[in-house]
């Protein structure tokens, strides 16, 4: 789960997706990606470490450019992890198996919206408010002053 997460956190920024479906594409150096995506050097190369601390994107030397790849084949399986997690079934996922557990317990109870539409079948006046029990806003009277009058 943690791994799902750690994935999940690190495709929430927008500048790192762009990044990665660009780097999809072919390789870049950072000033490419800069040019392309009209952003800062020092941000790009942010994204970069990030992208490349996970694994997902590898650099390699050129004279004097870093030119950064994108690790396809790891992209593929975290993508089919967070797939597998999120439409998966329940019984495949151990991580979440205490969930799912109270889960099954509440449905055993029955739904809360079968509850409430028998709660209002049984007692259709259970809504109404007496009068007495709003509460009224105080009245604000104008007396033409307000304050001290000021000297003039």
């Amino acid at each position: 789960m943690k791994d799902i997460l750690n994935f999940a956190k690190l495709i929430s920024d927008d500048n790192r997706l762009k990044i990665i479906r660009l780097l999809a594409e072919r390789d870049m150096c950072v000033c490419e990606l800069m040019e392309v995506m009209r952003v800062p050097q020092a941000r790009i190369s942010q994204h970069l470490l990030r992208l490349r601390s996970e694994g997902i994107v590898s650099d390699k030397r050129e004279s004097q450019w870093v030119i950064y790849a994108l690790n396809k084949d790891l992209l593929e399986q975290k993508l089919i992890s967070l797939e597998k997690f999120m439409r998966g079934s329940a019984s495949e996922l151990d991580c979440m198996k205490d969930e799912f557990d109270r889960l099954n317990h509440i449905e055993n109870r029955g739904l809360l919206s079968e509850k409430l539409t028998k709660g209002c079948r049984k007692n259709p006046q259970s809504k109404k408010t007496s009068n007495n029990s709003k509460k009224k806003m105080p009245q604000i009277r104008s007396s033409g002053r307000v304050g001290k009058e000021a000297r003039v």
